[in-house]
C-alpha cells in the first residue's frame, strides 16, 4: 500500500496518483481546466466578523481525473473541502496557501489490493471501507471490524455456541479470533489488532472527536493486506519454499 497517496490532497493542477480501480494499472491524472472551488457563505458571512482569521476560510471544490492508461481512460469525480494554511513565499514572508482534501471520488480507487482469490463477502465488506476512509474514520474503522467478521465466516470459525443449559449463544468476536488462533496463531494476532480498532470506532460517541486516526486506518489497511495475502495467496509459504530452493542450490 502507498501510504503517501492516501494522505495527500488535491491542487488545482495536481490529484494523487491514486491505481485505477478499473484496469488496476494506470494511475488517475487530473484533467486541465476542470477544477472549481466556491467559499461556503457561512465562510463568506464570517469575514467581516472581530474574530475572522484567513485559516477560517473553508471551500468546497469538485474536478475530474482521468486514469493514463490509454487502454482504459476511466474517469474519476472528485470533491471535497479546502481552506487556507500558512505559508513562506519565495522572500521569506509569511503567505497563506490554498489545500484541498478529497472527501469523495467515483469510481473509488482501491486503498489496499485484494488478492482475486478473496470471497466476495469479503471483498465487497472492504470494498466499502474506502469512501469512509475520507468522510468518517469511525464508521471506517467499525466497518473493518465487519469485514474481520465475514472473513471468520468465510474461514468456518464458529459464530455460536452452546450452553450448558442447551441454549444456543452468539460468541463475541474476540473468542471466535482466540478460536482461529489455535489453528493460525499469526494472523489471528492480526486480526485481534484488528478488532480493537474497530472497538475504538464503534464505541466512538463523536463524529470527529474519537482517537481513531487516518494512520491507525493506514496501519490497519496494512495489516488487512498482509492477512489476505498470507490466507488467499500463501505467501509465506511461496517465500518459505522459493528461499530453500535456493539454499539447496547455493549450499556450499
Amino acid at each position: 500500500m502507498e501510504r503517501y497517496i492516501w494522505k495527500s490532497g488535491v491542487s488545482r493542477n495536481h490529484c494523487p496518483q491514486w491505481i485505477c480501480p478499473e484496469c488496476e494499472v494506470g494511475r488517475a491524472k487530473l484533467i486541465k481546466d476542470l477544477f472549481t472551488s466556491h467559499e461556503t457563505q457561512r465562510s463568506k458571512n464570517e469575514v467581516n466578523d472581530d474574530y475572522f482569521h484567513p485559516e477560517n476560510r473553508v471551500y468546497g471544490f469538485s474536478t475530474w481525473a482521468v486514469c493514463d492508461n490509454e487502454k482504459c481512460q476511466q474517469k474519476f469525480c472528485i470533491s471535497g473541502i479546502g481552506g487556507n494554511e500558512p505559508d513562506v513565499d519565495a522572500d521569506g514572508e509569511q503567505c497563506w496557501t490554498e489545500y484541498f482534501l478529497p472527501k469523495y471520488c467515483f469510481p473509488m480507487p482501491k486503498i489496499i489490493k485484494i488478492p482475486k482469490a478473496t470471497p466476495w463477502a469479503i471483498t465487497a465488506e472492504l470494498t466499502a471501507t474506502f469512501p469512509l476512509f475520507w468522510l468518517n474514520r469511525e464508521a471506517c474503522a467499525g466497518r473493518i471490524r465487519v469485514s474481520i467478521e465475514r472473513l471468520l465466516d468465510d474461514l468456518g470459525v464458529d459464530k455460536e455456541g452452546t450452553a450448558k443449559n442447551g441454549n444456543r449463544f452468539d460468541i463475541k468476536l474476540h473468542d471466535r479470533i482466540k478460536l482461529f488462533e489455535e489453528t493460525n496463531k499469526n494472523v489471528g494476532q492480526i486480526l485481534m489488532a484488528l478488532k480493537s480498532l474497530g472497538n475504538s470506532g464503534s464505541h466512538s460517541g463523536s463524529l470527529w472527536g474519537s482517537g481513531v486516526t487516518q494512520d491507525d486506518l493506514l496501519d490497519a489497511f496494512d495489516i488487512i493486506e498482509h492477512a489476505l495475502m498470507e490466507l488467499f495467496e500463501n505467501r509465506s509459504a511461496e517465500v518459505a519454499a522459493i528461499s530453500a530452493k535456493m539454499q539447496a542450490k547455493h549450499k556450499k
